[in-house]
């Protein structure tokens, strides 16, 4: 299960840092506060410069906030909170080296009398710090000692299990996740380690209900998306073969009304354009929603896939579909997947569409990503197919008519060797055909900002700002499309249509 393996090495390398409210005036020489006890509260350079580098690191200048710092650092050169700030900073900008150096100066100069939570704070970030540079002895050392310091606070439970997530230490990872979610059951980010936890001893139900929970606190969490597409997937290494199918709503309750949909989910192989065709050719020019799920495929049979949902003016959400089985006996549920239709239930936590899938969202004449789902795009990845054929042939030869040889060749064998696949780079024309693609459907040219500065071995995952510039989602409430109707009586079976 490569692809969970690597979600959760970059959940073990994600920093995890908290901040403490240290007093926030440079320290004054030992005679200056004995003469004045506040004189360390009056405005100074370095208090100004500090003010500063806190304001920066509020608003995510991380830069600027380590210049800031370090001007109130070259006139207060033992002030804690600086160091500390300076060294959250850092971490922000995967600087994990100096942000080290600088949380062990913090904790060098850190008064005697200082509260207990600011030595805690410290120990969780150099700890963090560590694991993400590849120190993980280091980094369980200085977990340790905060769990000791605080063991009634769940941050450090938390950094510690994404550590044993890293080494693959899962039994000691889901302990420490454990106990974080019992200290702090509003956590998002315990539950996700949690879940990757379960992922590692493949409990995937388990999984899925962590990642749920962390959805349940917060809707956008990207890697508890991720984690529960991933938990769906089970011990399949990677998504099944596309399936396209008209879909009818599971519930019995709202027929005659049931909304339908066609559901695109799993990977897009080349040939699935063909499977669309008779589906939307059943529709019989009746508009309904296009729920896909998808990590991507064939580009080809994307950008066509695509061309006929625009054709066809439907609309596109991001949402997979759970499928429904009828019972044995059920003959009302067995009348009611007629026609082609199978009977499933809409499902948005943990919906993603990505790579090539992009390309069906931005074929919509509406298009719909909802809260607990993400879109990611990157460069395209080209492959060339190389086989190696060995023939043997007999040469006849022959003198016409003229007295010209004449050779006619034969083949007297043919034996085929086993087909390599290369990554070849992939054609200017190919970006060109993208480009015009999106410009067709409506799509912000910008999108091809992100495509392209994304390497094909990783992905962008879009926020709502770039989907909302590049215009690659037009609503969020994509419920709506599939909301089942109120207050219909239920028909009997031999009036479904």
């Amino acid at each position: 299960m490569r692809l969970v393996l690597v979600l959760m090495a970059i959940l073990a390398t994600q920093v995890g840092f908290i901040t403490v409210a240290f007093a926030q005036s440079a320290p004054a020489p030992s005679e200056a506060a004995i003469a004045d006890p506040l004189a360390s509260f009056r405005p100074s350079a370095a208090n100004m410069h500090y003010l500063v580098g806190r304001q920066m690191l509020m608003r995510g200048s991380n830069a600027q906030a380590v210049e800031a710092f370090t001007l109130a650092l070259a006139t207060a050169p033992g002030w804690a909170a600086a160091y500390a700030d300076r060294g959250v900073a850092h971490m922000r900008q995967g600087a994990f080296t100096p942000a080290i150096e600088d949380l062990s100066k913090a904790l060098t100069f850190l008064p005697a009398g200082a509260p207990v939570e600011a030595r805690y704070s410290l120990l969780v970030n150099r700890g963090s710090a560590h694991g993400a540079s590849g120190r993980k002895e280091q980094a369980l050392l200085d977990l340790g000692k905060a769990i000791e310091l605080s063991p009634g606070q769940a941050s450090a439970y938390v950094s510690r299990s994404r550590i044993h997530i890293g080494v693959k230490n899962f039994d000691a990872a889901l302990r420490d996740a454990k106990q974080a979610t019992t200290l702090n059951p509003a956590d998002a980010v315990a539950h996700v380690v949690q879940g990757f936890a379960h992922l590692g001893k493949k409990m995937h139900a388990a999984a899925a209900e962590d990642f749920r929970r962390a959805l349940a606190i917060m809707p956008d969490e990207r890697s508890a998306v991720l984690g529960l597409h991933m938990a769906s997937l089970g011990d399949k290494p990677n998504e099944g073969a596309t399936s396209v199918r008209l879909v009818r709503h599971a519930d019995p309750t709202c027929e005659p009304s049931c909304p339908e949909w066609i559901s695109i989910q799993g990977r897009i192989d080349p040939g699935s354009a063909k499977l669309l065709e008779p589906v939307l050719k059943r529709l019989g020019g009746r508009k309904v929603p296009v729920l896909v799920h998808s990590g991507g495929g064939s580009v080809t049979d994307a950008l066509a896939m695509g061309r006929a949902i625009r054709a066809a003016g439907l609309d596109v959400a991001v949402m997979r579909t759970e499928q429904f089985r009828c019972e044995k006996g059920d003959k009302v549920c067995a009348q009611r997947m007629t026609s082609g239709r199978q009977l499933g239930r809409p499902s948005r936590p943990g919906s993603i569409c990505a790579s090539s899938c992009v390309f069906l969202l931005a074929s919509g004449a509406n298009r719909y990503v909802g809260p607990s789902t993400i879109v990611g795009v990157h460069q395209i990845t080209s492959f060339s197919t190389y086989q190696q054929v060995l023939r043997l042939y007999r040469d006849h030869r022959a003198f016409d008519s003229s007295g010209n040889m004449v050779v006619r060749r034969e083949i007297v064998s043919e034996t085929k060797g086993q087909k390599t696949r290369v990554q070849t780079p992939t054609r200017d024309a190919t970006y060109e055909n993208v480009r015009k693609y999106f410009a067709e459907m409506g799509i912000d040219d910008r999108i091809m900002n992100l495509v392209m500065s994304t390497p094909a071995n990783s992905m962008a995952w879009l926020g709502a700002d770039q989907m909302r510039v590049t215009k690659l989602r037009t609503a969020s409430n994509a419920d709506a499309l599939i909301a089942l109707p109120t207050a219909t009586p239920t028909a009997p079976a031999d009036q479904i249509q």
